[in-house]
Order: structure tokens, then C-alpha cells, then sequence
């Protein structure tokens, strides 16, 4: 392989770029800078801002920034609830994936602005007059080899790394393998990155658009990093700026360098000083599955993690929308591994060295060697969606043992509609005794006096009736406590409705039950079920109760804002009585 394949092809494997067997050490070679040079640059240096001034440091965090909007998708069959929020991370090395190969060679300079400014789109910094260079090679074992290198560029380092390989494997040394997985929630790619202590900013086109699957129709998505560290080339950090320059590179040179911009306050210069090598892999995962079973079914592809892989899980893996970007590998062959749940067999434990690539990289200040890191942030969407699911049920009971279809936490309320319970209401003021007209045709009951975190009320819909509600109507028989809709043998249209809003402490309700009595069924009778303006559910006339006390509740995995009840104008007399809620609390 020439000397300009490797300039060209930096992250080929190693094996490939084992082209001499011994350490190929330069007799003569450019000193370091002279006295007064050296004075002149490092006197600059040290003026020049220090790196946490140039980029400041951020405080990683991830949190909402504004209120969450609901929306109801009747098309989709979906009840979304979408959240803005922003996350900030200060990734610790550099990832490319292939990007910038060409100058992030160890011991590369590189300006600075180009990689702080968040665009991902470094530029070197163009000074050939180098001192000459020592590198080494750390094995994870504690095992190490070095070398210098006389006139340090891309291809010398790049060849003096592969000849300090070939010593280490001649040797008898091995990788040692540090298996490192973590796996995050997916909203957007730049999110998802930074969410991994990465930056999506060195992707490269080619990668963002693969690995980008956030538009595809499924429930959640993930983004899985695996990364197998096999060993780690560095170079003797300078003890001053000057020592990375030959006598060459004189104070005209600087000056030549600051005047083009190259280097100055607002860019500092920046230098490779370490490289992880081994191998990586990137993935997307869509599926209509919990978070919990998708994180289970990855881990499940790996031993290390103590997860069976059910069947369950391997319908998942096998399922799913999935895009995969590796380095060190095959992008296909490490799919086909994961859908078979055998991802283990990829990362081996012994690894040949020879089959490491870079994968990561630490850039330092040069004027003081200081870690010099970038803080990103990124705003994005949680978008949460839930199948829109309503059931109707004529058992208190059964409707109880229905709350858990929903996923927060949940309560059961049960409001008893007996004279002191009625008081509590905004419109009686007086305790009600039986065959009491209330004078209303609304009740309403607010959190100050029932306790809850939310406000509901009871009204009727039958314009102009005298006698809209009245309690413990003493025309019926045998049930008390009772509210009846109109008067018995009056307001014989008896609709009504129930309603909820005002929610304290983000809760929200999303089961309504009831108990109605003598109503005798018709066909234009009807219960529809409310989210706002937007009707989610309509139970039919022919599931709507008959005779005496019957139960008829609702359970949704929208929320219900209010229920409303058509009866027929057939001349039946109908009352009800008890309100029960379900109530959850977002998480």
C-alpha cells in the first residue's frame, strides 16, 4: 500500500496497514523551534483565552421546556400528548464514523472555531514544520509500546501505529475487550446522540439519513451504542506549545498563521491527543412494543446482560424496523445477528488486533493541554401516543378491574349521592330532604369540596323543565339516595350529561360510571363519550340499560372530559345515582 493510500484511507483496518514488520525510526529530522521562536509562541500561546473561556462549559441536562399539548387523531386511532424539551450533553471524545479521517490523525492540529462551533466540519490547522513525535500504544491489559516519529504527519503516524501494532502482535500481546452498551429513548437523531454522550454532528450524511427512522409509523423507537474498546494509541502530551514545532515553524510562520485566521482568540488551536480503537456499532429500532420489551430484546442478543431471549423478544428483534451502522464490521451481517438475537458473536471476547478501527477521539488545548470539550444542546419532541381504546361496561366491578389498561397511576373515586354529598355542590344551599326540587338543572362539585383534583357536575338537557333534578324522588321505589332526572310523570326527555375539567396536580379522568335506574330502552337512545369537542365513542341504544338499578360505566385510554346520554322520548322516568371516576396522574 502506498504512502497515499494511507493518507486517503486512515481508518482502514490495521491488518491492512501492516506493511513493515519493525518500528521504522527517521536518523535526522527538523529540532524544535529555536530559543527566541519558542519564546515568541509560547508567549502567544499564553495569551490566548483558555479553553473553558472559548467554549464555556454547560450543565448537562434534560428536561421540558414548555407545556404539553394533546391531540386526538381519530384517522390514526391515536391520542398523542407531544412535550418540547431540550437536552445539553458535553460529549467526552470526538466520534466520526469515517468523517475527518484525513485530519484526525494523533498528534493532528486542528483550529479550533472548526470544532467548536458546532457544525461539523473541522478544518486542520495547516503547520508542517513538527517536532518530532512520540506515540505509544496502550493495551487494555496494562501493556504498552512506543516509538518516535521524525516528521509526523498523517501517514508517518499512521504507519508508525501499524508498525507498533505488528511489534505488539509479534510479541504475543492481545486486545484486551471492554464491552460498553447503553441504549436511550429516540425523538429526533440529534437528541438521540446526545442522549448516548455522542454528537450527531460528525455522522456524516450518508449515516444521519440511515440511522434517522424517526418518521416511521411505530409506537416508540430506541437507539442502541455498542462499542467493543480494544486498545488506545496517545501521544507525550508537549510541555509547552512550542515542542510540538520544529526550528522551521518561526515566529513569521505564527504570524503568517494568525493573519490567515487560522489561529487566534476566537481560534484556538486544538490537537488529537489520544485514539480509541476497537469496534462500534450504532442502531435504530422501531417497534408498536413497550420501551421495556425493546430494551429487554436487545439485551437479550448479548449474555452480559442475564436476559432470556423469549419469544416474545424474538418477535420483536425479527419484527421491527431497524437500521444498523457499524465500524469495524458489516452493516448487514450485524442486522441479520441482531434479528437472530446472537449480537455476542460479533463482539468476540479475543479480538485480533489487526481488526481494530478508530473510534473515538480526544482532542486537548494546545496551549495547556487542558480537555477540550464541547457542550451541545439540542431542542426536540416527546411525542407519546396511546391507541384510542373505549369499553363499555354494566358491572362496576369489571369497569374497576379495566384500569389497568392505563399506564400512569390511577385512583377510584366514589362520590355517593346522598343529602349531605348533594349540599357540597356550588348551586344547594341547604341540605335536600326527600322529594326535594332542587331548582337546577346543573349540580356542580368542586375540589374545595369533595377532596378531588378535578371538578365535575351533573345537568340535564331537557329545556324549560320546572322540576330539572330532585333528590330522593319519592315516586320511585326501593332505591334512595337518588337523583332523578326531571319528576316522575314530568320532563319526560330524560337526557343528561357528565363532566369533568379544572384538573389539579396533572391528573386527568379517564374512566365515568354511573348508576341509572327505570329507564326502558328505545332505539333513538345513546351514550356518547367526550374528549373536549371531539367525540371518542358511541354505545348504541341496543347495549343501554333497562328496568331497575343497572351500572353503565365507561373506561378510555383518552380522557374523558364528559359523557352525555340521549333518552328516548318513550315516557319512561329515569334516575341515577353515585358517580364513580377513575382518575390517573401523569408520570
Amino acid at each position: 500500500m502506498t504512502i497515499k493510500s494511507l493518507q486517503t484511507r486512515a481508518i482502514a483496518p490495521l491488518g491492512i496497514l501492516l506493511c513493515f514488520g519493525i518500528i521504522m525510526l527517521a536518523c535526522s529530522g527538523d529540532s524544535p523551534s529555536g530559543p527566541g521562536d519558542m519564546a515568541d509562541i509560547n508567549t502567544y500561546m499564553s495569551s490566548l483565552p483558555a479553553w473553558d473561556e472559548f467554549c464555556p462549559p454547560v450543565t448537562d441536562a434534560d428536561t421540558a421546556t414548555g407545556e404539553t399539548v394533546e391531540n386526538l387523531d381519530m384517522g390514526q386511532g391515536l391520542f398523542c400528548h407531544t412535550t418540547p424539551c431540550s437536552i445539553t450533553e458535553t460529549p467526552e471524545q470526538v466520534v466520526t464514523y469515517g468523517t475527518f479521517s484525513n485530519i484526525l490523525w494523533l498528534g493532528g492540529l486542528i483550529q479550533g472555531d472548526t470544532y467548536a462551533g458546532g457544525v461539523g466540519s473541522m478544518e486542520e490547522l495547516p503547520i508542517r514544520q513538527r517536532a518530532p513525535l512520540t506515540i505509544g500504544v496502550n493495551l487494555l491489559h496494562g501493556d504498552s509500546v512506543s516509538t518516535v516519529v521524525q516528521n509526523p504527519d498523517a501517514a508517518s503516524v499512521g504507519q508508525a501505529t501499524s508498525n507498533l501494532i505488528a511489534i505488539a502482535m509479534n510479541s504475543g500481546y492481545q486486545a484486551g475487550s471492554s464491552i460498553y452498551f447503553t441504549q436511550k429513548e429516540m425523538y429526533s437523531l440529534e437528541q438521540a446522540m446526545l442522549s448516548l454522550g455522542l454528537s450527531a454532528n460528525y455522522l456524516g450524511t450518508e449515516v444521519r439519513n440511515k440511522l434517522d427512522i424517526t418518521a416511521v409509523k411505530k409506537k416508540n423507537t430506541l437507539t442502541a451504542y455498542f462499542k467493543q474498546f480494544m486498545f488506545e494509541t496517545y501521544i507525550v502530551q508537549p510541555q509547552t506549545p512550542s515542542e510540538m514545532f520544529s526550528s522551521a515553524f518561526t515566529s513569521d510562520r505564527l504570524e503568517e498563521q494568525v493573519n490567515l485566521g487560522n489561529i487566534g482568540p476566537d481560534n484556538l488551536p486544538v490537537y488529537v491527543s489520544r485514539i480509541q480503537w476497537g469496534r462500534i456499532m450504532l442502531l435504530t429500532m422501531s417497534s408498536d412494543s413497550s420501551y421495556t420489551d425493546m430494551r429487554n430484546a436487545l439485551k437479550a442478543t448479548h449474555s452480559s446482560f442475564s436476559v432470556d431471549m423469549t419469544a416474545k423478544y424474538q418477535h420483536i428483534l425479527s419484527t421491527s424496523e431497524m437500521e444498523v451502522v457499524t465500524f469495524g464490521g458489516d452493516d448487514n451481517d450485524a442486522l441479520a445477528l441482531i434479528r437472530s438475537g446472537n449480537i455476542e458473536s460479533y463482539f468476540t471476547q479475543s479480538p485480533d488486533l489487526s481488526t481494530a478501527f478508530p473510534i473515538a477521539y480526544a482532542l486537548n488545548n494546545l496551549a495547556d493541554n487542558s480537555p477540550a470539550k464541547v457542550g451541545e444542546t439540542t431542542e426536540y419532541e416527546v411525542k407519546e401516543c396511546t391507541q384510542i381504546t373505549t369499553a363499555y361496561y354494566k358491572d362496576w366491578n369489571q369497569w374497576r378491574d379495566a384500569f389497568s389498561v392505563i399506564q400512569d397511576s390511577s385512583d377510584n373515586k366514589f362520590f355517593e349521592t346522598n343529602a349531605a354529598n348533594i349540599y357540597k355542590s356550588d348551586e344547594v344551599d341547604w341540605v335536600p330532604g326527600s322529594n326535594s326540587h332542587l331548582a337546577t338543572n346543573i349540580l356542580t362539585f368542586a375540589p374545595a369540596n369533595t377532596g378531588y383534583d378535578f371538578t365535575f357536575y351533573l345537568k340535564t338537557l331537557q329545556d324549560g323543565c320546572p322540576y330539572p333534578l330532585t333528590f330522593n324522588d319519592t315516586e320511585f321505589s326501593g332505591a334512595t339516595n337518588l337523583l332523578s332526572i326531571g319528576d316522575v310523570d314530568n320532563c319526560q326527555y330524560d337526557a343528561f350529561e357528565i363532566g369533568v375539567y379544572d384538573f389539579l396536580n396533572d391528573s386527568y379522568v379517564f374512566a365515568v360510571g354511573i348508576y341509572v335506574g327505570d329507564n326502558g330502552v328505545s332505539s333513538d337512545e345513546k351514550l356518547e363519550i367526550f374528549y373536549h369537542d371531539r367525540k371518542i365513542e358511541e354505545i348504541p341504544y341496543s347495549q343501554m340499560p333497562s328496568g331497575g338499578l343497572s351500572f353503565m360505566g365507561i373506561v378510555s385510554t383518552v380522557p374523558i372530559t364528559k359523557i352525555k346520554f340521549t333518552e328516548g322520548y318513550d315516557g319512561d322516568d329515569i334516575f341515577v345515582k353515585d358517580f364513580c371516576f377513575g382518575v390517573a396522574y401523569r408520570r
